[in-house]
């Protein structure tokens, strides 16, 4: 999947997807990347580090200015100019026509600057959507293609259906008897269909990853994993996206 430094927290990365639309063919969206690489002679562009036309792998850098102005004890005016760099790092992968999954890599800030750059190369023919995708569908599918959960140690619930149009907020955490928490989630819809984070322990080939899986196509993960969660999870959305 063409692997890159990521942001980390100790061997944990986190990771989010989006939907994109680009309005040209692959070859010239991957071109006009390579036309905006970043430089000296340019404040913001792309580093790519693997580039094809079904798979783009690199970072957006943007160089920010900062310029502050103080009055020193003998009352002159001085001046001082600070540069920083906001990075943000991303995989294109191709669907179909289109259609892209856009994977950003740790936690920017904001990546305003990034989707406004690519609507700007592409003449405003760029669209990005969030994806939202329910926790235990994911999780199922994770199983079906050979995954086993060996413990759960967080859930996380928002907007629960009480009586009389309450809504509720419900945690759950569980150090031991992780198979029947799990259970007891996928035997009640309406958990189900609240559960905005869960955290599991599961078994994939022999090995043991520590998995957190969000709503919002957000996860984090034990970061040499990233080539097999990446391709399950896109899986997952080709298989999902695909059937509407």
């Amino acid at each position: 999947m063409g692997g890159l430094p990521l942001n980390r927290d100790g061997n944990m990365i986190s990771t989010k997807w989006f939907d994109v639309s680009v309005r040209v063919k692959p070859r010239e969206f991957l071109q006009l990347m390579r036309s905006q690489t970043y430089d000296r002679a340019r404040s913001a562009g792309f580093d790519l580090s693997y580039a094809r036309e079904q798979v783009i792998n690199g970072r957006f850098i943007e160089e920010v200015r900062t310029t502050t102005t103080y009055t020193s004890p003998l009352g002159e005016e001085i001046t001082n100019q600070f540069v920083t760099h906001k990075i943000v790092v991303f995989s294109f992968y191709h669907r179909t026509g289109a259609q892209w999954l856009l994977r950003i890599d740790g936690t920017p800030r904001s990546l305003k600057s990034f989707t406004r750059c690519l609507s700007d190369m592409l003449d405003f023919g760029f669209s990005i959507a969030s994806i939202t995708t329910p926790v235990m569908d994911v999780l199922r599918y994770f199983v079906e293609h050979s995954m086993t959960v060996t413990k759960v140690s967080n859930i996380f619930a928002a907007n629960l259906p009480l009586n009389k149009g309450a809504l509720a907020k419900l945690e759950v955490r569980a150090t031991a008897g992780g198979d029947a928490l799990a259970a007891s989630a996928m035997a009640f819809p309406t958990i189900q269909e609240a559960i905005e984070r869960m955290t599991v322990q599961v078994e994939y080939d022999s090995q043991s990853i520590d998995l957190t899986i969000s709503r919002n196509a957000g996860f984090m993960f034990d970061e040499e994993y990233e080539d097999t969660i990446a391709e399950l999870y896109m899986n997952y959305l080709n298989t999902r996206l695909n059937a509407k």
